[in-house]
């Protein structure tokens, strides 16, 4: 079941289930690199779908000093068990320990990575394994460790929610694993990038886990801790750092500050707080799957036509909402899907929910709200039709936001009052009671893009009027059945809620970083064994 969640991510931005509004542990970073210079002191040295990508503000070419060593940060407090471990800091390091069956790329796509091959028939997902895998203890990594692996992260907070669709799961034979879903999932290959650890080595959060990844841990005693090279990680690497340290940094705060006086080479933030001002080190936009939306309560006067519901929508500019809003930091979207998520459909023509203004006012005139008051605001009868617009204002990227949407939507003659609610628990009590006629909100999708706990039993649904023939259209498209098309068509007709963008996160790194990072949401040190 979906949860509210306030602003800030406690966890890395792809390990998460479906959820609204999230809690925080921590002030939205995800990993810290500091680094030791050779010589030198670091100081020395749409249409229907549109992205809109942040750009660096520095060439990963850029002339700098070379590394010698580079160390990442760690929580030596929480625990190294990807299972039960709390922190956003140690969660970003599980790639570099732990490999999955798959690695989402930039473009959010599930390739390869312990699995050779995946097929996804019905309610079943059969994953086949890479031939002679090994564990960083040389011991063989077989079918029986992915089966041991899926049921402890089905049964964790970090990983449960991706496979809360999972029935069962079973081996057959060394190298084949069976999963049974409880309902079909055609992009259930998307949710398979949680750790595989070796049997029997994950059970408390005391135990550290043996895994396959890129680099094992080894303690020093007096909770120092490095990182090591696997020498038989299955993509046979050679790394200029085959040793990496980790350090524990006070707190945020300081990490920030290292940031900005190049002390720390590399961190992620999901900007769940807003901008990052003066970090002064080149900067690259991580995709995340946390779409901002409005929601509506479908029971309230005009909010009850589908037809004023979709006029809405029509009338909102997402690109300017994008610019407006969140500094281009993410892509727009008027679809409930991330527009990098390769449907394998062309969905084109005036079916499909788009930006077009004149479409919006003929649709309010049509309704016959063709008349105005004084301040060009449209009439339902006598009275000015004037929406609240709830929102969270615990960040600058909503409050601007709320006004992009409140000026597009006076532009089609509709009032909008803001309804700022700072503290986040009067905000969600608010939504609970349904006491709004429209909510910003945001949710972290799952990367196989389920969006059906808008219309079941969740938060997601307050408010929310969904026709069985949209769910229809909606199951026919999870199971292989239906196209998204046809279900997109629905949507746009009956505009449940009005999806508006995906955001993004950053990765901000020392321009002694000689190598173009590559940072996806599977992995934010995607290419650290390249790093020079």
């Amino acid at each position: 079941m979906s949860k509210w969640i306030r602003s800030l991510s406690v966890f890395h931005p792809a390990r998460r289930g479906a959820r609204v509004f999230q809690k925080s542990l921590c002030a939205g970073l995800a990993a810290v690199v500091a680094l030791a210079a050779s010589g030198c002191s670091s100081a020395d040295r749409d249409d229907a779908l549109t992205t809109v990508k942040p750009q660096s503000n520095v060439s990963a070419s850029s002339p700098g000093v070379s590394l010698s060593s580079i160390s990442l940060a760690a929580n030596v407090g929480d625990s190294f068990n990807p299972y039960t471990a709390k922190t956003l800091v140690n969660s970003t390091l599980f790639p570099l320990l732990y490999d999955s069956l798959v690695k989402l790329d930039a473009k959010l796509a599930p390739q390869n990575a312990l699995a050779s091959k995946i097929s996804v028939s019905g309610s079943t997902c059969t994953v086949t394994l890479k031939d002679g895998l090994k564990f960083s203890d040389g011991s063989a990594l077989t079918a029986k460790a992915v089966v041991y692996s899926a049921n402890r992260a089905k049964s964790s907070p970090l990983y449960g929610g991706r496979l809360k669709n999972m029935a069962s799961v079973s081996a057959n034979g060394d190298k084949k694993v069976v999963f049974t879903l409880s309902r079909p999932d055609r992009n259930f290959a998307s949710l398979l990038d949680f750790p595989i650890v070796k049997e029997e080595t994950a059970k408390d959060s005391k135990s550290t886990p043996v895994g396959s990844g890129r680099y094992t841990l080894k303690s020093q005693g007096n909770k120092n801790y490095s990182l090591e090279y696997n020498t038989r990680w299955y993509k046979k690497a050679d790394p200029k750092f085959k040793t990496i340290s980790l350090v524990a940094p006070p707190d945020d705060e300081a990490i920030m500050t290292s940031v900005k006086t190049g002390n720390v080479a590399l961190m992620f933030s999901d900007l769940s707080k807003g901008e990052i001002g003066g970090i002064g080190a080149a900067t690259q936009p991580v995709a995340l799957n946390n779409m901002i939306y409005i929601g509506i309560n479908s029971s309230n006067g005009v909010l009850q036509s589908p037809e004023f519901r979709s006029a809405l929508s029509f009338a909102i500019d997402r690109k300017a909402v994008l610019s407006k809003g969140y500094s281009g930091r993410g892509t727009a979207t008027y679809l409930p899907v991330n527009p990098l998520f390769d449907l394998n459909e062309t969905l084109t023509g005036d079916e499909f929910p788009g930006y077009n203004q004149q479409k919006a006012g003929s649709m309010l005139d049509a309704l016959g709200y063709d008349k105005t008051d004084m301040s060009a605001v449209r009439l339902n009868g006598e009275s000015p039709i004037t929406l609240n617009l709830l929102i969270n204002g615990d960040n600058n990227y909503k409050v601007l936001t709320a006004n992009a949407i409140k000026n597009a939507l006076r532009e089609v003659g509709i009032g909008i009052n803001i309804v700022t609610e700072k503290d986040f628990d009067a905000f969600s009590s608010k939504v609970k009671s349904k006491n709004f006629d429209l909510y910003l909100g945001e949710t972290k999708l799952l990367f196989n893009m389920d969006i059906s706990d808008f219309w079941r039993t969740s938060p997601l649904n307050a408010g929310i009027s969904a026709s069985e023939e949209l769910k229809n259209a909606y199951t026919a498209y999870q199971n292989g059945s239906g196209t998204y098309a046809a279900f997109a068509k629905i949507f746009a007709k009956e505009t449940p809620f009005i999806p508006l963008l995906f955001r993004s996160g950053i990765v901000a790194y020392n321009r002694n970083i000689q190598t173009q990072i590559v940072a996806t949401p599977s992995d934010v040190f995607d290419n650290i064994t390249d790093w020079k």
